[in-house]
């Protein structure tokens, strides 16, 4: 393999950003994980609770205030997104407490010394369509962490900004002519990083990409030259180096860590014929 070449990714026309409505710096600063969270960044890895939580639906949810209401109301796709977003976890006391003790043993975590990016996200992204609940920051948090304390070659700012340029429904929180601005806070490398993210998920989730490189022999990952691909936004081209590749999928590991949920059996009986 001389080099891994995808021509195109799937470029849909990006909504322009609506006037940002006005965030509390708390918001976009806050790092107040759960207690699922808070048991990844403490192992560096998910762990499967079954025994010690149990989940409810909530019935307050919306998926309508989130960035998944694009989904087709009613379709599977829709229904298995609710699934992960609508439950409420009840833990065990004595899970609880050593998760907690665990997460003491790595607090504080690392700072993060990102005012100006917070700053940058309350004046140019609109955030409007995330997660009314804050969660979505929370997810944008614990990726930042998770990389800080466990994956030192990479940029914990990179986890930061990851869905700024877009997000897996084809929401796109910050307006292209805002990305040369973007790149001003950012090394060049880290841009890149931020500007791959959404493309690469696409790749992922279509299953083809994924399914050469577990295919691939050592020798064979080893013969990578580069990626090519294109920016979701607006189909800019984009170049990834192997090494870059490698690190691109790291993040996209660490961000999936997070939608893993808290263990087998805690959802029994929820969303029939879903969960």
């Amino acid at each position: 393999m001389s080099r891994l070449l995808l021509r195109s990714t799937t470029c849909t026309t990006p909504r322009s950003p609506a006037p940002s409505r006005c965030l509390s710096s708390m918001a976009i600063t806050s790092s107040d994980h759960s207690l699922k969270r808070k048991q990844a960044l403490a192992l560096a890895r998910p762990f499967d609770n079954a025994g010690s939580v149990t989940a409810t639906v909530d019935p307050s949810f919306q998926l309508d205030k989130t960035i998944f209401k694009t989904l087709p109301p009613g379709s599977l796709l829709e229904k298995v997104q609710k699934t992960k977003l609508d439950t409420i976890l009840s833990w065990d006391p004595s899970a609880s407490a050593l998760i907690e003790s665990q997460f003491n043993e790595i607090s504080p975590l690392p700072a993060s010394g990102d005012e100006d990016l917070h700053a940058f996200m309350a004046k140019h992204a609109d955030f409007s369509s995330e997660h009314a609940d804050g969660s979505f920051f929370e997810h944008l948090h614990f990726c930042r962490d998770f990389t800080a304390l466990h994956y030192p070659s990479g940029s914990p700012k990179v986890m930061l900004m990851h869905s700024i340029i877009g997000v897996g429904t084809n929401e796109f929180p910050l307006d292209v002519s805002e990305i040369p601005n973007l790149g001003k806070l950012v090394t060049a490398h880290e841009l890149r990083q931020i500007e791959a993210f959404p493309s690469i998920l696409r790749l992922l989730v279509h299953g083809p990409l994924l399914a050469e490189l577990e295919g691939a022999s050592a020798s064979k990952l080893k013969k990578i030259k580069k990626l090519t691909l294109h920016r979701v936004i607006d189909n800019a081209p984009l170049e990834l180096g192997a090494d870059e590749v490698f690190e691109a999928l790291h993040y996209h590991l660490i961000h999936s860590i997070d939608f893993i949920l808290g263990g087998r059996g805690a959802l029994a009986g929820l969303h029939a014929g879903v969960r």
